[in-house]
């Protein structure tokens, strides 16, 4: 795999078993721009990426489900998330989390509560902000109406 392809599916990997190809283009364009354009010899587009991660036998593409892709399997997932080096795990997950809560903003967020706040709490300590412990509390709370409501 190339190293753009590689950086992909470690993006693609943070976002969980399943996502939206709307989630991972948007994370990925804003990985993009971060990305010093000399690393990457070449660019792809988010559909190219994700046709390439299909024929490879990465990933799976539900055309039915709102255009939603998910892993073949849960150790490809897991494959794609070794390539994170282990100093950076943590970080790089909270940096994904940070994308996709700026790039949602507090009104779209509730779909997608629980997956931005369990990346967004991949680093805990030395990390205080309002906002974030709001969004925990905010996921608490939901937990706790789904539990009550399956009760």
């Amino acid at each position: 795999q190339s190293l753009e392809a590689q950086h992909f599916l470690q993006c693609a990997a943070c976002l969980g078993a399943s996502f939206t190809l709307e989630t991972i283009n948007m994370i990925w364009q804003h990985q993009q721009r971060e990305i010093n354009a000399d690393s990457l010899s070449t660019r792809h587009s988010t559909e190219e990426l994700i046709m390439e991660m299909v024929e490879e036998n990465y990933l799976e593409v539900d055309a039915h489900k709102d255009d939603n892709c998910r892993w073949v399997h849960d150790s490809v997932q897991e494959v794609a998330m070794s390539l994170i080096k282990e100093e950076d795990h943590d970080s790089f997950r909270r940096s994904i989390g940070e994308i996709w809560y700026q790039e949602l903003g507090e009104e779209n967020l509730e779909p997608s509560l629980f997956e931005v706040t369990n990346l967004l709490n991949a680093i805990r300590t030395g990390v205080t902000n309002i906002d974030f412990a709001r969004l925990n509390l905010k996921a608490a709370e939901k937990a706790r109406d789904v539990a009550a409501f399956d009760r």
